[in-house]
């Protein structure tokens, strides 16, 4: 089993390339990914809830569904992906990196968002309460949704 982080990522794969999930083993509250080099990341519909996911990189992941309820989210780069209609009831995603990420239907109730940057993050018909964003470190693109 591999145990791939953001770092070794980078190191050992160009930017370009999406990983694809073979199987997933949950420990203890830990989460484990085996990747291979093809396809997406697919994590769609995966009970993630209340796990903790700081160590892992999901540039680009496919976490459509998903129920990441108290997840903890932090310093996790999230960049291209999409969590259509995923539950982030509770989930820490301080410090983390929406860019071009994919929040649409998704259930932001309580989450906490300090010093997020988000960029062309698509909120449509997202959840989320008045104060989820005023610790946002930077938003910019399309504010339609903020209306």
């Amino acid at each position: 089993m591999i145990n791939v982080t953001k770092q070794s990522c980078r190191r050992s794969f160009s930017f370009a390339l999406i990983f694809t999930i073979s199987f997933i083993m949950i420990i203890n509250s830990t989460v484990t990914f085996s990747y291979a080099d093809h396809d997406v990341l697919d994590l769609r519909d995966a009970d993630l809830s209340g796990k903790d996911l700081r160590k892992h990189w999901l540039v680009g992941a496919d976490l459509r569904g998903a129920d990441l309820r108290g997840a903890d989210l932090r310093n996790v780069d999230l960049s291209g992906a999409d969590l259509t209609g995923a539950d982030l009831t509770g989930a820490d995603l301080s410090y983390a990196e929406l860019f071009k990420t994919n929040l649409s239907y998704a259930d932001l109730t309580d989450v906490r968002l300090v010093n997020t940057e988000m960029y062309k993050t698509n909120l449509f018909g997202a959840t989320y309460t008045e104060y989820a964003f005023r610790h946002v470190f930077k938003i910019s693109g399309d504010q339609s949704w903020r209306e």
